[in-house]
C-alpha cells in the first residue's frame, strides 16, 4: 500500500517544468526534421491520399494550434487538435519523429487533466519512438522517460515508477553526468517513489543526493533545495530523528521565505512544508507551535 504522501511534495519545480512547458518546447521533444524518405510512402510521395507535403502542414498545424490552446488552459480544444494531428501523423508510420511528436503532447493534454491512465500508453509508445530515433543514449528519452514514471506514480504505481525512473537515472548519469539539475529531479522523484512503497531506507541517500546537487547548482534559497530539505526531514522525522528533521524544516522554511515571487506572493510550497512541520511539532508535544504552523499555513493557502 501506498503511504500518505500529504506533506511530501509530489513535484517539485523542475518536475513540474517537465509538463508545463509552453508551446515552444513542444516540436523541439521530437527533432521535426522531415525525414529523408517517408517509410510506407506512397507512389508519386503521397501519404493515405494526401500530398506528403500537404500532410505535414495539416500536422503541423493542427499541432500548433492545439499547443496554443493548452497554453491557455483550453483543454478539450487542445485535445480535439492534438488528436487530429495523431490522425495525421499516423499516415507516417511508426518510425516517424512526427508521430512521437503527437503521442507526447497528447499525453500532455491527458496528464494537465489528472488523465494519467490515458497518458501512460501514448508515453510508452512514444519512447520507443524515441528510442528507436535516437538511441539510448539521447537525454531527451530521458525526459520521455520521467514523465512516464510521473504518471505511474500519480496513478498509484510506485514500483513501476520507480523501475523508469531508476532507467531514466542510469541513462542520465551515464551519458550526461554533469547535468546536474536533470539528474537532481529524477533523485527527487525516484526517492518519492521509494517512499511510496515504505522504502525510506533506500530513499534516504537518494534524497540525500538531490538535495547536494540541487544546493551546488541553485544555491541555498531556492524553492527546489527548499522542497529536498522538507523530503528528508519527512524521512528523518519518521524513524523519529527529531532533532536533525527539525533543523531541516526551518531550512525549508527559511529558504521559501527568501524566495522572492511576483507581487509578494508566498512560495506555493510553503504552505505544505509549514503543515508537515506541524506534524513533528505535535508528535514533539509543542502543540501551541503546530497550531501557530498550521495558521500560517492557513493564511498562506486562503491568499
Amino acid at each position: 500500500m501506498m503511504k500518505n504522501l500529504r506533506f511530501w511534495p509530489l513535484a517539485s519545480l523542475c518536475s513540474v517544468l517537465l509538463w508545463l512547458a509552453v508551446a515552444a518546447f513542444w516540436p523541439t521533444l521530437f527533432e521535426t526534421a522531415a525525414p529523408s524518405r517517408v517509410v510506407g510512402s506512397h507512389p508519386r510521395g503521397e501519404v493515405g491520399g494526401h500530398a506528403v507535403g500537404e500532410g505535414r502542414t495539416l500536422f503541423e498545424r493542427a499541432l500548433s494550434a492545439g499547443s496554443m490552446q493548452a497554453a491557455r488552459g483550453d483543454y478539450a480544444a487542445a485535445e480535439h487538435q492534438i488528436a487530429s494531428a495523431l490522425r495525421k501523423a499516423e499516415r507516417f508510420g511508426e518510425s516517424d519523429q512526427r508521430l512521437g511528436i503527437a503521442l507526447e503532447s497528447l499525453a500532455r493534454v491527458y496528464a494537465a487533466q489528472t488523465r494519467y491512465a490515458e497518458a501512460e500508453p501514448l508515453l510508452m509508445r512514444a519512447v520507443v519512438i524515441g528510442e528507436n530515433t535516437w538511441g539510448p543514449g539521447n537525454l531527451k528519452l530521458g525526459v520521455l522517460l520521467s514523465r512516464l514514471a510521473q504518471v505511474q506514480l500519480m496513478q498509484g504505481q510506485p514500483a513501476k515508477a520507480q523501475e523508469v525512473y531508476e532507467r531514466a537515472l542510469a541513462l542520465v548519469e551515464t551519458y550526461h553526468g554533469t547535468n546536474r539539475i536533470f539528474t537532481a529531479a529524477i533523485l527527487h522523484e525516484l526517492g518519492i517513489a521509494l517512499h511510496a512503497q515504505g522504502k525510506d531506507e533506500a530513499a534516504e541517500p537518494i534524497v540525500r543526493r538531490a538535495l547536494g546537487l540541487r544546493e551546488a547548482a541553485l544555491g541555498p534559497n531556492h524553492g527546489d533545495v527548499a522542497i529536498s530539505l522538507n523530503n528528508l526531514a519527512v524521512l528523518l522525522r519518521g524513524r523519529r530523528d527529531y532533532e536533525a528533521a527539525e533543523m531541516l524544516y526551518r531550512r525549508a522554511v527559511d529558504a521559501l521565505a527568501r524566495t522572492e515571487l511576483p507581487g509578494g506572493s508566498a512560495h506555493p510550497y510553503l504552505a505544505n512544508i509549514l503543515e508537515s512541520y506541524a506534524v513533528l511539532l505535535r508528535e514533539t508535544g509543542r502543540a501551541a507551535e503546530a497550531a501557530a504552523a498550521e495558521t500560517r499555513a492557513q493564511a498562506i493557502k486562503a491568499r
